[in-house]
C-alpha cells in the first residue's frame, strides 16, 4: 500500500510516537561512528530511495529496532555488550534486512486494512491522521498468533544480514555468536530428536540457521577474525561512559533567568560512611557527598534515576547502579569516577541490589511458565557479568502453599514490585535474602551460601535488618511485641524488643534500627538496648551513627543532629527539578509558584528572587491583583488549609475554610463531589458543586443519579468539560437532554464507544456545547490518561497514546492531530504549547493544526504559560531557569462560544 515516499512519511509518524520514550543520545561523535558502520553495510546492498538514519538511545535493555522510512535504533546497553565492530555490524545488518524487505510497511498495510478498513493512503497529512486514528482504535477480536510469520520475517532479515556482512568485509559468524549471547541461548542448536518432534526453540533454530549460512560462505570471502580496532574500543567506551543529556542552544531572542535561590528537590536517601567521616544525600537526579566534621559540601554526582547509592565498607568510595544495570564507582578522595560497568543479563531483573563493595549485583526476577509462579535469583560479577550464584527456582509456592502466598507473588509480578526482602551486613561481607518460605545467607567475600540456624531459617515476609555485622533484628509479624535480635548466622535470640509491623532498616553504626513509617512521623530510630525511640524525623531520609542522626532539613539540605546539642544545617547545591505537584504564574508574569513533594516556593520573576518558601501545595491560583490562593494538603502532622498571599505587600492569611473530602482546587475554582444517599463512592449518585476559591461561595451545582462525569478545565479558558464514556448509563442519561448529537453519534464506527463531552461555562454552569468524539478507553481502565481542554471554539482531546486531537466545538469537526501533551494555551490567539520530547516545546495553531514555533532546551520542560501582554511564552525547565520565548503570530479571528440553552 505504501510507496517509498509514503513509507518515509509512515516512518516519520511512528518516530514521532516512539522517540519521546527512547532518550535518544544526541552526541554526534557516537552517532557518527554508528552511521559509518551502517553506511558501509548499505554500500554492499542494492541502491534504495530510502533515507537511512542510525541513532543510539539510552536504555538498559539489550535491544535494537527499526521502523519504516529507514530509521535504525541501537541501545547503549547493546553497544556495551559488543566485543567488536562486527557484533554491531551484524545487528545493524539484521535491522536493514527488515527495512529492505519493507516488513514494517507490509505489516502496517495489513493493520490499516483490518483495524481501520483503509486500503490506500495519499499525502503525509493523510498518513499521520490514519496513524493517530489507529492509536485510538482498540484491536479487533483476539490478537492472532502469527509466530510463523514473525519467524519468517526474522529469517529473511538474518539472511540479508549475513549477505551484507560478507559483502561489507565483516565476519558473518559474529552475527550468530552475538545473537546467541543476546538471546541467552547458551549455544543451543537443537538436536535431531527435538527437531523431529518440532520442539526446538525459535532462538535455537535461528542460531543454527545463522551458523549454517556463515559456514557456507567460502573462507576467502570473509576476514579471519572479527575487527576490534582501537577506534571501536574508544567509541564503545565513550558510549558506555557518557549517558544521554540532550543539548541544544538557546532559542532566538530567548531570555533565561535562574531562580534564586532554587527550590531544592526532595531527598530520597541519607547515609553516613562506615568511618563516620562523610554523609551521602541523594535525590532523584543527584548524589551529594559532604564531610561530617566540619559539616561541609564536597562534591556531587549526576545520577539520574539511580538506585540507592552507598559508601563502600572502607569509606573510600561510593557505588551505585541504575535499573539498566549500569554500575558506577567514585573515589571520594579524587572526587571523580574511577570505573563504570554495564552488566549484561539478558534474562532481566525485576529487583536489583548492589553489594556494598560494588563487586556483585543481585538480580531477582519472576517466571510464570508452568503450574506455579516462581522467583529466580542470580548474583552477578560486576566486572564481567558472569553469575557467581544461580537459582532458577529460589522460591516457588507449591500445591501445599497457602492461597495468600500464591496470590501475593502474582500481585508482585503484576505490579513489578520487590519480590525478595534483603539486607547487607555493616562490613559488607554478608547478605540475608528471603522470599516466601525460602531464606538464604550468603558470604559475599567467599561467594558461597552459608547455613542459617534458629529463627533465621524461615523469615517468610518478616521485615529484618542487620545490626552491625553479626546480628539481625527481625519483626515478629504475628506478635510484634515479641520481635527479637538474633545472632548471625546461628539464629539464636540475643534480646527481645517491642515494635509494630513497620519496616526496618540498618543504621550506619550503633545498636539501633530505623523504623518506618510511624503514625506521626516518616521514620524513627529505635535504641535496641532501651527499646525506646531516640529520634524521629518528619522526612523519610534518616540515618544514625552512635549518637548523631542525619536527616533532611526543612529547606531540603542535610540536618545533622548530635544528641544533646544544637542541630547543624547544610544547604546543598541546585539539583534538577522533578515533576511538579502544582504550579501557577500571575497573569502579568511577575510571580511564579511551584511545588514539589515536600516544599513549594514563590519567586518574583522581575528579579528572579524567591519571596516565599512554604510547605507543599496541591493547587494554586494568582489573580489580576497578584493575590495567591493555594490549597495545602495534610503534611507531616499539619492539618490541611486554604491560604491567601498578597504577593506585592507580603501579607499572608489563612482562610476560614479548607478543602473538604472529594474536593480539588482547579485554578480559581474548587470542584467538589458530595455523596448522596448510602453511596460510598463518588463514581455515581453524587452532587457536583463548583465553589469560588476565594471565599468558598457556591457558584453552581448539578446532581447525577448515574455515573458522574470526569472534570477537565484549565486556568486559561472560561469553559469546563464534563466527560462520560459513551457506553455508560450516565452518558445515555445526559444525551437525552442534549440536542444535535445524533449526526455525531451516527458518524462513529462503534456507536457505543467514545466520549461524550459537555462544555459549560465553568463559573456559571451554563451549557455551551456538546460533542461526541471517538477517543475511547483503550486500556480498559488500567491506564486511562485521556484528558480534554477547551480554548475558544476548539477542543483538545488527549488520547491514551500521548496524542492530541483538535476538534471544533460547534460541530465536532476533526481539524487535525499532534503528538504530545498540551501544557499551555491562549484562547484568544487559539495557540497551544505541546511537550512531546521532554526537552522540546512546540507551539501549534488550533485552527489549522500547524506548528508555528519549535523550541529546544538543555533541560526537561516542567511548566509553561502564555504571556499575551509581552507576546511571549514563559517556560520553566528542570535546571530551574525561567525562559521568556518571544513569538509573533497573525491568527485568524478567534471565535467565542455562543451560549445555547440546554
Amino acid at each position: 500500500m505504501f510507496n517509498e515516499q509514503q513509507e518515509q512519511y509512515l516512518g516519520d509518524a511512528i518516530a514521532e510516537y516512539l522517540e519521546p520514550d527512547l532518550r535518544l543520545i544526541p552526541h554526534s561523535g557516537e552517532n557518527d561512528y554508528l552511521a559509518s558502520i551502517g553506511q558501509q553495510l548499505l554500500a554492499a546492498l542494492p541502491p534504495s530511495g530510502i533515507h537511512f538514519q542510525f541513532r543510539l538511545y539510552d536504555s538498559g535493555e539489550l535491544n535494537a529496532m527499526s521502523v519504516a522510512g529507514g530509521r535504525v535504533y541501537i541501545s547503549r546497553k547493546l553497544v556495551s555488550a559488543a566485543k567488536n565492530e562486527d557484533d554491531i555490524a551484524g545487528v545493524i545488518a539484521h535491522e536493514l534486512g527488515h527495512l529492505f524487505t519493507h516488513q514494517t510497511a507490509i505489516e502496517m498495510t495489513e493493520i490499516f486494512r483490518k483495524q481501520l478498513g483503509v486500503t490506500s493512503v495519499t499525502e503525509r497529512a493523510d498518513i499521520f491522521a490514519r496513524f493517530h486514528q489507529l492509536l485510538a482504535t482498540p484491536p479487533k477480536g483476539n490478537p492472532s498468533d502469527d509466530s510463523k510469520g514473525e519467524d519468517r520475517n526474522q529469517d529473511f532479515a538474518d539472511q540479508v544480514a549475513i549477505y551484507a556482512m560478507m559483502r561489507a568485509g565483516y565476519q558473518p559468524r559474529s552475527f550468530a555468536t552475538f545473537f546467541d549471547m543476546l538471546s541467552d541461548n547458551h549455544g543451543k542448536t537443537g538436536g535431531a530428536l527435538s527437531s523431529f518432534f518440532g520442539i526446538t526453540k525459535a532462538d535455537s533454530k535461528r542460531y543454527r540457521a545463522a551458523l549454517k549460512l556463515a559456514a557456507d560462505i567460502p573462507a576467502h570471502c570473509v576476514p579471519q577474525s572479527p575487527s576490534s580496532s582501537p577506534a571501536f574500543v574508544a567509541w564503545r567506551q565513550s558510549v558506555i561512559e557518557r549517558k544521554s543529556a540532550d543539548a541544544s542552544g538557546p532559542a532566538a531572542g530567548e531570555k533565561a533567568m535562574a531562580l534564586d535561590p532554587p527550590l531544592r528537590p526532595d531527598l530520597d536517601r541519607i547515609r553516613f560512611s562506615q568511618d563516620g567521616k562523610y554523609i551521602l544525600a541523594q535525590d532523584e537526579s543527584t548524589i551529594f557527598v559532604s564531610s561530617k566534621s566540619p559539616l561541609k559540601f564536597l562534591f556531587k554526582i549526576d545520577a539520574l534515576e539511580a538506585e540507592p547509592a552507598q559508601f563502600t565498607p572502607d569509606s573510600q568510595r561510593i557505588v551505585f547502579h541504575d535499573s539498566g544495570l549500569r554500575v558506577e564507582e567514585w573515589s571520594i578522595a579524587e572526587r571523580k569516577r574511577i570505573s563504570v560497568h554495564e552488566v549484561i543479563f539478558p534474562k532481566g531483573c525485576q529487583q536489583t541490589a548492589l553489594c556494598p563493595d560494588g563487586k556483585l549485583l543481585l538480580c531477582a526476577g519472576t517466571e510464570t511458565a508452568g503450574d506455579f509462579p516462581r522467583v529466580y535469583l542470580d548474583i552477578l560479577n560486576v566486572d564481567n557479568g558472569f553469575p557467581v550464584y544461580e537459582n532458577k527456582s529460589f522460591y516457588a509456592p507449591g500445591s501445599l502453599s497457602s492461597d495468600f502466598d500464591f496470590w501475593k507473588l502474582y500481585a508482585e509480578i503484576l505490579l513489578g514490585t520487590d519480590v525478595v526482602n534483603l539486607a547487607f551486613s555493616a562490613d559488607g561481607r554478608y547478605m540475608l535474602v528471603s522470599a516466601g518460605s525460602t531464606t538464604m545467607g550468603y558470604d559475599l567475600i567467599a561467594r558461597r551460601a552459608i547455613a542459617l540456624g534458629g529463627n533465621l531459617q524461615h523469615l517468610y515476609a518478616a521485615p529484618f535488618a542487620f545490626v552491625g555485622s553479626d546480628r539481625v533484628a527481625v519483626v515478629n509479624t504475628a506478635d510484634p511485641v515479641k520481635s527479637g535480635v538474633y545472632g548471625f548466622p546461628a539464629g539464636s535470640r540475643t534480646q527481645t524488643f517491642s515494635i509494630g509491623r513497620e519496616y526496618l532498616d540498618s543504621v550506619a553504626h550503633g545498636d539501633a534500627v530505623i523504623v518506618r513509617p510511624l503514625k506521626d512521623y516518616a521514620a524513627g530510630i529505635v535504641d535496641l538496648h532501651s527499646n525506646k525511640f531516640i529520634g524521629v524525623s518528619k522526612a523519610d531520609p534518616l540515618d544514625f551513627y552512635d549518637d548523631e542522626s542525619a536527616s533532611e532539613s526543612p529547606r531540603g539540605g542535610i540536618e545533622l543532629d548530635p544528641m544533646g546539642a544544637s542541630p547543624q544545617m547544610l544547604d546543598l547545591p541546585i539539583s534538577s527539578l522533578g515533576r511538579l505537584k502544582a504550579s501557577a504564574v500571575s497573569p502579568n508574569g511577575k510571580y511564579l509558584i511551584v511545588s514539589g513533594r515536600t516544599r513549594s516556593a514563590v519567586w518574583n520573576l522581575s528579579t528572579g528572587q524567591r519571596v516565599y518558601l512554604i510547605r507543599p501545595i496541591s493547587g494554586a491560583y494568582i489573580d489580576l491583583g497578584n493575590q495567591l490562593y493555594a490549597s495545602y494538603p495534610k503534611f507531616r502532622g499539619a492539618d490541611p488549609l486554604m491560604g491567601r498571599y498578597d504577593l506585592d505587600n507580603h501579607n499572608a492569611q489563612t482562610l476560614n475554610f479548607k478543602l473538604p473530602e472529594h474536593a480539588w482546587q482547579f485554578g480559581d475554582l474548587i470542584v467538589q463531589y458530595k455523596l448522596q444517599g448510602r453511596n460510598k463512592t463518588i463514581d455515581r449518585n453524587a452532587a457536583l458543586e463548583i465553589h469560588s476559591v476565594k471565599d468558598d461561595s457556591l457558584l453552581w451545582s448539578r446532581n447525577y443519579s448515574q455515573e458522574t462525569p470526569a472534570i477537565w478545565t484549565t486556568v486559561d479558558d472560561p469553559a469546563m468539560i464534563l466527560a462520560w464514556d459513551l457506553d455508560t448509563a450516565g452518558a445515555r442519561s445526559e444525551i437525552k437532554g442534549l440536542s444535535g448529537l445524533a449526526p455525531q453519534i451516527a458518524a462513529l464506527k462503534d456507536r457505543k464507544k467514545g466520549l461524550l463531552l459537555e462544555i459549560v461555562d465553568k463559573h456559571t454552569g451554563q451549557h455551551l456545547h456538546e460533542l461526541v468524539v471517538p477517543e475511547r478507553d483503550i486500556s480498559r481502565g488500567w491506564y486511562d490518561t485521556r484528558r480534554g481542554q477547551t480554548m475558544g471554539d476548539f477542543v483538545l482531546v488527549r488520547g491514551e497514546s500521548d496524542n492530541t486531537v483538535i476538534y471544533r466545538a460547534g460541530d465536532a469537526t476533526r481539524i487535525g492531530e499532534v503528538f504530545g501533551t498540551p501544557i499551555a494555551q491562549n484562547s484568544d490567539l487559539h495557540l497551544f504549547c505541546v511537550r512531546n520530547r521532554e526537552n522540546e516545546l512546540a507551539i501549534y495553531d488550533a485552527a489549522t493544526a500547524k506548528e508555528q514555533r519549535h523550541y529546544n532546551f538543555d533541560s526537561p520542560v516542567r511548566f509553561a504559560a502564555f504571556q499575551p501582554a509581552t507576546k511571549s511564552v514563559l517556560v520553566l525547565t528542570a535546571d530551574q531557569k525561567v525562559h521568556s520565548l518571544p513569538f509573533e503570530t497573525a491568527p485568524a479571528a478567534a471565535t467565542q462560544f455562543a451560549a445555547t440553552p440546554k
